[in-house]
């Protein structure tokens, strides 16, 4: 396969992430957080999708995320993940509209394994909430690639 077609998912894909972002972030958020208040917390999201396989044929997904988010920078977040086999997400945070813009690549020159999404905060302090969506492609190991969306809660330790 040619770099012009293996490269030509992902563009798509984060072309339309940018159009979203732009979309969401005129439908500015009432309370959006702080990135100072986001840092070090943890969260539970419900995911669903639909995965496509590239030789053919889809699957209904449906599963829980748990994650946390860190600070790493003065407007960036890293998002980790509870699975261990999915990695770190970073991305700009926009605190006046409430939306971190995210993305990983595994080998920026083939793109190959991406990851590409947003999140959009909001609520109070110690009762966040958030919504996004999430693309994943994987041409190599898995050979698929999946849309997700999901709603998440701040998880408040006790």
């Amino acid at each position: 396969m040619d770099f012009a077609r293996r490269k030509a998912p992902l563009l798509l894909a984060l072309a339309a992430l940018a159009a979203i972002c732009c979309a969401t972030a005129s439908a500015k958020p009432k309370t959006p957080p702080t990135i100072g208040q986001l840092d070090g917390t943890i969260w539970m999201a419900k995911a669903k999708g639909t995965g496509y396989y590239l030789p053919g044929g889809q699957e209904k997904i449906k599963e829980a995320i748990g994650f946390e988010l860190t600070q790493v920078d003065p407007d960036v977040l890293r998002l980790d993940p509870d699975d261990p086999v999915s990695p770190s997400l970073y991305g700009v945070y926009y605190e006046d509209s409430g939306v971190l813009a995210m993305g990983w690549l595994e080998d920026d020159e083939l793109a190959t394994i991406g990851y590409c999404g947003y999140v959009v905060f909001s609520g109070k302090s110690g009762k966040w909430k958030a919504t996004g969506e999430l693309i994943e492609y994987d041409a190599d190991s898995a050979g698929e690639a999946a849309v997700f969306a999901f709603k998440a809660k701040q998880i408040v330790p006790k």
